[in-house]
């Protein structure tokens, strides 16, 4: 493989969204196995990742020592087959080379960017659709967690085109979309009715009632419910002929509207007992990181802590922020300052200057850094803008870690070290965070009186009750029969 600075293949495209190719101009590689595919998804998603890592994530069955030897193996492999140009493995972690051009950070910054058609085209049919290694549950597991991270995404960047184009009079157009978010998520209610809607806004009333007929349908035979109660009045109003101008709001069903239908979801079952220590904990303690799979009910344990203790801030890290410097942060502070005004700042001058490097509404920006006093100095501006927005804050409430960027992580641990006193409460998922965030909570996490606690799975009981208050039904067991062997996440809704 090669150094970061030498480029010895130009014009390398790398696509997983879809059908997994490796493109060099016109010509097409060959990727030697599944294997070399498993490891450029991990490279590409995560960035900068061990080895140790890797190795276990692809070969996860046999042991740590085999499994760093299959790794060097097939590192080996992929030089052998002439994909030099893919990885930087000039240090003690695996990378993508930074010249390779990649559909996944592409699609990131269509998004980021708000170009809904762009990010949809080039979403295709997600990430390595069908795809899965033999004996590596860890990968497998792995990239479900990945292609449902990308797919809330493009759910997002679908809904928001499909009310652009209904906004724009294009109903034929968002009807299109409409129909594809229901075939990539058939249990989703809203889908169908704004589907239902678009058909009897185009006068096509017996195609808009079919589509209630397959709703009911899939909620009945997947999960035994019926739909909602909207769903339902929304059907007898185009049976009955009526006016559907107003039918649908033009921004979906509501926040509220989801509470109501979930009245209970924000109150966390079988917690009781770790949110009483983790609101000791933030009244006491600088750090406290909870770590648990995806669904297990880590930003609930965080929106129930808000709902105790109203001083504290949230903030969250996303996916499509690994390879958007300081996007997490930037974010963070946005939310602090306000996104509907411009911001009006207490801090001083020079502090403005150079946080202009990443809000361009401040001012000009200073030359670029190129020395580390130069950095020093913007990472202090960084700190003094921090403590200004979040002076009344009594603690802050860090929500799935492991996304955050690589340049917001180290700006964090830099002032860790410098003995920041704020009390954090940080959720991450374990063995998921970038090499950078995971390396910063590591150092975080030897300061006296730091913590980490693991989040379990809900208890038989727990998850039953959990199942009555989502479903409403009366016999939760008959529900979570429906379900079959799939996992039962308690999974927040998240605007």
């Amino acid at each position: 493989m090669r150094a970061a600075s030498i480029s010895l293949i130009p014009a390398l495209r790398l696509q997983l969204l879809g059908m997994p190719r490796l493109l060099v101009g016109d010509r097409e590689l060959r990727f030697p196995d599944r294997r070399c595919v498993a490891l450029l998804a991990v490279v590409a998603s995560d960035g900068s990742v061990t080895r140790e890592r890797i190795a276990t994530l692809l070969w996860d069955a046999e042991g740590d020592t085999d499994a760093r030897r299959n790794l060097r193996r097939e590192l080996h492999r992929m030089r052998d087959a002439g994909l030099d140009g893919v990885l930087d493995t000039s240090g003690p972690t695996l990378a993508l080379a930074s010249d390779v051009e990649l559909d996944i950070a592409a699609f990131q910054r269509a998004c980021i960017s708000g170009d809904a058609p762009a990010a949809l085209t080039l979403y295709a049919t997600g990430l390595l659709p069908g795809f899965e290694l033999h004996a590596a549950p860890a990968f497998n597991d792995w990239l479900a967690a990945r292609r449902e991270a990308l797919a809330q995404v493009w759910r997002a960047q679908a809904d928001a085109h499909a009310r652009t184009l209904q906004q724009r009079g294009d109903l034929r157009g968002a009807l299109v979309v409409a129909q594809t978010l229901i075939a990539q998520d058939q249990l989703q209610e809203s889908h169908y009715r704004r589907v239902m809607t678009l058909h009897a806004l185009l006068g096509e009333r017996e195609a808009a009632l079919d589509a209630y007929e397959r709703c009911r349908r899939a909620l009945g035979r997947k999960l035994g419910l019926r739909p909602l109660a909207a769903t339902s009045e929304l059907a007898e109003h185009i049976r009955s002929g009526r006016s559907t101008q107003e039918t649908l709001p033009a921004s979906g069903p509501s926040l509220a509207a989801l509470t109501v239908a979930l009245p209970d979801l924000a109150v966390p079952v079988g917690r009781e007992a770790l949110l009483d220590e983790l609101e000791g904990r933030l009244a006491n303690s600088r750090l406290t990181v909870i770590e648990g799979v995806p669904g297990v009910g880590k930003s609930t344990l965080l929106r129930s802590l808000q709902t105790r203790r109203p001083r504290l801030a949230p903030h969250e890290a996303r996916a499509s922020d690994a390879r958007v410097p300081f996007a997490a942060w930037v974010r963070w502070l946005r939310a602090s300052l306000g996104a509907a005004a411009a911001p009006s700042p207490t801090w001083p001058t020079w502090v403005s200057a150079e946080l202009s490097r990443l809000l361009p509404e401040l001012g000009l920006a200073p030359p670029p850094i190129t020395s580390d006093a130069q950095r020093l100095r913007f990472y202090e501006a960084l700190r003094v803008a921090w403590k200004s927005c979040f002076a009344d804050i009594e603690s802050h409430l860090f929500d799935d870690w492991q996304f955050v960027d690589d340049a917001s992580a180290q700006w964090w641990a830099w002032w860790q070290g410098q003995g920041g006193q704020v009390r954090l409460l940080v959720a991450v998922r374990p063995g998921e965070a970038r090499a950078e965030a995971a390396a910063a909570l590591a150092a975080a996490l030897q300061e006296p009186g730091a913590v980490r606690i693991a989040v379990p799975a809900l208890d038989q009981a727990s998850m039953l009750t959990l199942v009555q208050r989502l479903s409403g039904v009366a016999r939760p067991q008959r529900f979570a029969l429906r379900l079959g062997n799939s996992r039962i996440h308690c999974c927040p809704v998240k605007s």
